[in-house]
């Protein structure tokens, strides 16, 4: 896939990867890892948001689209919450190892779904702009 969008959305992906990387390394020390991941992934889902309809996909953000969004992420993140307990619980890698596994094995499947969603719900950038 290069594709404009996906390049874009790639280039938005290791962004908000720093962002909740670094996060989750910071919360890892306090709570459990499953849990860091999962606070991290829900401010993720946030961050993602805003940057697929305003850099990746260019559309105004809507209600709809904002409620339809994390379910993109609901598939993605049972995927990655198994792969961590795989790769952390069953296999002894550090969590610190087995998260760029679970980044980088989901990224093609994330990209088509949001982009799928996006094309069905979001108002074109255009459009948004002139409704302010």
């Amino acid at each position: 896939m290069k594709s404009p969008a996906f390049v874009r959305f790639v280039l938005a992906g290791a962004l908000n990867t720093a962002a909740t990387w670094g996060l989750f390394e910071v919360l890892r020390h306090s709570l459990p890892h499953l849990l860091a991941y999962s606070l991290t992934y829900v401010i993720g889902i946030g961050i993602a948001y805003v940057l697929n309809t305003r850099f990746v996909f260019r559309t105004g953000a809507s209600l709809r689209s904002a409620l339809r969004f994390p379910l993109v992420y609901v598939g993605q993140y049972l995927y990655g919450l198994a792969v961590m307990w795989l790769l952390v619980d069953a296999g002894g890698i550090s969590p610190s190892y087995a998260l760029p596994v679970v980044l980088v094995t989901s990224i093609p499947l994330t990209f088509l779904a949001t982009r799928s969603l996006m094309r069905r719900t979001a108002v074109p950038l255009l459009q948004a702009q002139e409704r302010r």
